[in-house]
């Protein structure tokens, strides 16, 4: 998941889709790989503490019932190949 304070046209979206970014590209905010593969938060690649994801569970928070257990990481399914940025 990324988010970015600048235009970022259908082009840029396809070409990087499958490109690791280093966290440092301009315009940048943030950026989760969600490929931490266990626990109950996931953490942005740029660092920043206030973009800590956490995931509902019953120990973590205010959860409904149905929501209260441990995430499941699972293997990606998206075809690569994928590359880093340079």
């Amino acid at each position: 998941v990324r988010f970015w304070t600048v235009f970022r046209s259908e082009a840029d979206i396809k070409r990087d889709m499958k490109v690791k970014l280093k966290g440092t590209e301009q315009g940048l905010v943030a950026y989760w790989n969600l490929d931490e593969g266990t626990g109950t938060t996931a953490n942005d690649v740029k660092k920043d503490a206030t973009h800590k994801l956490s995931f509902c569970t019953a120990a973590g928070g205010p959860c409904s019932d149905a929501n209260n257990a441990m995430p499941a990481w699972v293997a990606s399914d998206i075809p690569g190949p994928f590359t880093c940025a340079p």
